[in-house]
């Protein structure tokens, strides 16, 4: 009975070589983009801590993503919040050394991102609801 619930769990979290959630990931970021009127950007997918303090940071243009044993919405989730970030970037709002006390947990900058990346979901939810199965 545990390792039925196991594989049942396991089967739920972000698969890489899963190709319906790469294509999701995809359509994800194209929606999240046009939402925020930016550009895609370069999301790159870490299996692996390497350079990652939290599961997500934006850097010079790029996202990086620890994808590692967690689910897709939750990975889209954390795109759209790093999306957030980087329009912040383009409008001069976020500051070069992130995580200042302007941009800490619960600053107008991470609560802008929180809320974003919660409305992007959602909305994205509602067009593709298997996101969530």
């Amino acid at each position: 009975m545990k390792s039925a619930i196991k594989k049942l769990l396991n089967e739920r979290l972000f698969n890489k070589s899963s190709e319906p959630q790469i294509e999701a990931l995809n359509k994800f970021i194209n929606f999240a983009s046009t939402f925020l009127g930016i550009k895609p950007p370069k999301v790159i997918l870490q299996f692996g801590r390497k350079g990652l303090v939290t599961t997500a940071s934006y850097g010079e243009g790029n996202i990086h993503i620890y994808a590692k044993d967690r689910a897709l919405v939750d990975i889209m989730r954390s795109i759209a919040h790093e999306m957030t970030h980087m329009k912040q970037d383009a409008e001069d709002r976020l500051k070069a050394t992130h995580h200042t006390k302007d941009n800490a947990a619960g600053s107008p900058i991470e609560d802008e991102a929180n809320s974003k990346a919660g409305e992007i979901i959602r909305k994205f939810g509602e067009k593709y609801p298997k996101i969530y199965i």
